[in-house]
């Protein structure tokens, strides 16, 4: 009896049992009457129905196991609002709303006391002062014991999205947004995890030393899994163009470095006592922990290592058997993973990657070995290129299936950007290690890294503009993808029945003899090596060539660049003498850093001038992050705190930055950046409160930028009572280009205002579909009037969007 049917009927059975309403009892009879049965029949030397027996009895006994799974506790609330003690029991991951994590309750209090009970509530909650004022961002962690009182919301399905199933494979039933929290005690959870959480951070900590965004958040989602830098826009290209599945670490970057992995290990050891297949599997699972162990990523490796296993044992012809072994043990630990699509998918692209290594394609996957370096290259080049193929063909019908499109470019896209990744991989995971080292060699070798990055993102980027790049198909059947599969089998038999037959045919189309059998470990190293090496030496020319033409490129123009940063504000000024001033940070950690991820070369990392408006999270929320990874030289406020728990971290972190705080901002002050361009405050008035009323907004640092004849006019959050001082102030209002204030709030941007500013241009830094439902429609009517529908500009649309003069002229350039 073959493996691979006793683990079919297994997972048959664990469906039926998970499904249907049989009751224990019932169930237990049947496996004992097949049991039984099976006995009988063994007695009798019955074998050609043996295996029947067996399978039956295999399969409610997986039907008994799906039938216990189905027994999870579920909260039992009562009134609204309760309290639940528990811990944290995921990565926290911070966002511009709070910070997301995964909590299981222990205890709840709904107005009678505390009673035990167990359940998984996914939370998202801003951090209380306590925490804040002793821990970095995201301020919990893994193993925090909790009291959260708030209100248990079970989660509801958006747009197309199953979000209740998906909370549910993962065994979490109620939702909790920003309940309030009382911390109790940390260290709990299992330590080996809190242990490699730790040293996930500091790598990640290390990447964002090394590397700037999104380069840094890609860098980190490829090797350590984490996602809560990675730029939204960059994310939207990834999906766009078909290739997401890039991103999340499962079966196809397993089976990436599994490959790779034998390749050096045979190149280093050869085959003697298969210490080339102990290597892949160390590989794999170091790389699984580094990643944080997510679930896709811990199939994938146990996937692999079955089937490590049975190459040592000599079942290299037989790739799914250990892969159906490998499903069976960890739906026989976990049930619900049988109906979790990252289940599926981890599970086909593994699949496919063995069947793939079963064939010994000369060449792609075989033990032939050429001299020499385009050999080598070659034949990296062409077994990182078929496996993608190989992942994407066995994967293709389940995300038709569970997306309901097909990526049609993204295949091509995948296929041209895969060899890379294994070299993403080790020089993101260098760069990581070196950071921790040393500073300067962490930016060294991440440098290295930079290339293939920016390489892998013009791609997808460039995708993701070319349309039909996915195509959307109806629903249908899942009879369908069982029938894909079926004729996909048979097409994989009859090739491995006819394994020399295609051999001969790849030699044919290469014109050239078949190849010869490896030759010793000295003659195959003499060809890679050289390889490695020149491949590095091109890579690091290659960088240096780009940075040297983003270093010598000097001219007389002033840029201002409005970045995206979604609903909040964050400006770059650059000026003809190389000075820098970043006004405002966005409102989350990562948002100013993208933009000047994307407007600074990642080398220089300097500002000369940090300016905070005013003292609102959709404004400084991101310059926490900023001062961490820039030198700042110089920070300018408006003088108006706030109690607001970041922004007393922000106060912290920059106290130890050692950047130099200037006097508070008031009117009249002069900012000279050198080379011609002066910024003017031009409010607030000193010592003044425009309006108490709305005291954070009117008292916003508002500055003219003035290079020749052409200037900008950054309004900040200034409302209409401020808009009136201004204009009666008696100051210069009158600008070449308005940055919209408050986001294009109704209160804001009056008539009155934007006659006397008279602007050629104005950009308004708005988040797309934000609940302020900025910006107001009166105000994009004020503004089709002046300047006009064609010259304003909304970041939601747009993207950043830069200015650049010469002191006469304006030009205009925006991201999308």
């Amino acid at each position: 009896m073959k493996l691979s049917y006793l683990a079919a009927a297994w997972l048959a059975g664990l469906f039926l049992g998970m499904e249907t309403d049989l009751p224990l009892s019932a169930l237990g009879l049947l496996t004992v009457a097949a049991a039984s049965g099976g006995v009988a029949l063994a007695v009798q030397r019955m074998p050609a129905t043996i295996p029947v027996a067996l399978l039956a009895g295999v399969a409610l006994l997986g039907a008994i196991r799906g039938d216990l799974s189905g027994a999870t506790p579920s909260l039992d609330t009562g009134p609204d609002p309760v309290a639940v003690q528990g811990t944290v029991i995921s990565d926290p991951t911070p966002s511009s709303m709070g910070v997301r994590f995964d909590f299981a309750v222990e205890q709840v209090d709904a107005g009678v006391g505390w009673e035990p009970q167990r359940d998984r509530v996914r939370v998202l909650v801003a951090p209380p002062d306590e925490l804040v004022q002793t821990r970095e961002a995201p301020y919990f962690k893994y193993g925090d014991g909790l009291q959260l009182t708030g209100s248990l919301v079970e989660p509801e399905p958006f747009e197309d999205f199953d979000y209740p199933t998906y909370l549910a494979n993962q065994g979490i039933h109620w939702t909790m947004y920003r309940p309030d929290v009382q911390f109790i005690s940390e260290g709990g959870g299992n330590p080996v995890k809190a242990r490699l959480l730790d040293i996930r951070h500091e790598l990640a900590k290390s990447l964002d030393a090394s590397l700037p965004e999104p380069h840094g958040g890609v860098s980190k989602t490829l090797l350590l899994g984490v996602r809560s830098r990675l730029n939204q826009d960059v994310e939207d290209r990834f999906r766009i163009s078909g290739t997401s599945h890039m991103l999340a670490i499962s079966g196809l970057h397993v089976g990436v470095i599994l490959v790779m992995a034998i390749w050096l290990g045979t190149w280093l050891f050869g085959r003697r006592w298969n210490i080339h297949l102990v290597l892949a599997a160390a590989a794999i699972w170091v790389y699984a922990l580094i990643a944080g162990l997510p679930p896709s990523a811990e199939r994938a490796a146990i996937m692999g290592t079955v089937y490590l296993a049975a190459l040592g044992l000599g079942r290299s012809r037989n790739a799914i058997p250990p892969l159906a072994l490998a499903a069976v043990v960890m739906t026989a630990v976990d049930p619900g993973v049988i109906k979790q699509t990252s289940f599926h998918l981890s599970f086909a692209a593994m699949a496919g990657i063995a069947v793939l290594l079963s064939l010994d394609i000369p060449g792609v996957t075989g033990d032939s070995t050429g001299q020499g370096i385009k050999a080598n290259v070659r034949r990296a080049a062409t077994a990182a290129m078929a496996v993608s193929l190989a992942a994407t063909v066995a994967t293709l019908p389940l995300v038709a299936f569970n997306f309901q499109q097909v990526p049609t470019l993204g295949i091509l896209v995948t296929l041209i950007t895969l060899p890379f990744l294994p070299l993403i991989l080790v020089m993101s995971g260098a760069a990581a290690v070196g950071g921790l080292i040393n500073d300067g060699l962490g930016e060294a070798l991440g440098w290295i890294a930079w290339a293939p990055l920016e390489y892998l993102l013009q791609a997808v980027g460039i995708a993701s503009k070319i349309p039909g790049s996915a195509v959307p198909v109806p629903e249908f059947s899942g009879l369908l993808v069982w029938a894909y599969y079926g004729i996909l089998a048979g097409v994989v038999v009859g090739l491995s029945n006819r394994r020399v037959n295609v051999a001969k045919l790849l030699d044919r189309i290469r014109s050239r003899p078949s190849p010869a059998p490896p030759g010793p470990v000295s003659a195959q190293a003499s060809g890679l090596a050289p390889t490695l090496l020149i491949t590095v030496l091109a890579l690091s020319v290659l960088a240096g060539g780009l940075w040297y033409g983003l270093v010598s490129r000097s001219d007389d123009m002033l840029r201002v660049r409005i970045m995206d940063v979604g609903q909040g504000d964050a400006i770059l000024v650059q000026a003809p003498s190389g000075a820098r001033a970043l006004i405002d940070g966005g409102a989350g950690p990562g948002t100013a850093i993208d933009g000047l991820g994307r407007a600074l070369p990642f080398w220089d990392r300097r500002l000369d001038i940090v300016v905070l408006t005013h003292a609102d999270l959709d404004h400084f929320g991101g310059l926490t992050e900023v001062v961490k990874r820039y030198d700042v030289e110089q920070v300018i406020e408006n003088g108006v705190p706030s109690d607001d728990a970041l922004y007393k971290a922000w106060r912290q972190e920059l106290s130890k930055s050692g950047a130099a705080e200037a006097p508070t901002a008031a009117r009249g002050q002069l900012i000279d950046l050198g080379g011609g361009a002066v910024m003017e405050v031009l409010g607030p008035p000193s010592g003044a409160i425009v309006a108490p009323g709305s005291a954070d907004n009117n008292n916003g640092i508002v500055l003219r930028l003035v290079y020749g004849e052409v200037s900008f006019l950054l309004a900040a959050d200034i409302e209409e009572e401020a808009e009136l001082e201004l204009a009666a102030s008696g100051a210069n209002l009158r600008s070449s280009a308005l940055k919209v204030a408050h986001h294009g709030s109704r209160t804001s941007t009056t008539s009155a205002f934007l006659r006397t500013v008279n602007p050629a241009a104005a950009v308004v830094s708005v988040g797309a579909d934000n609940r302020f439902g900025h910006p107001h429609a009166d105000v994009i009517a004020r503004l089709d009037e002046m300047p006009g529908r064609e010259l304003t500009y909304l970041t939601s649309e747009h993207g950043d969007v830069e200015f650049t003069t010469d002191g006469q002229r304006l030009w205009v350039k925006t991201q999308r």
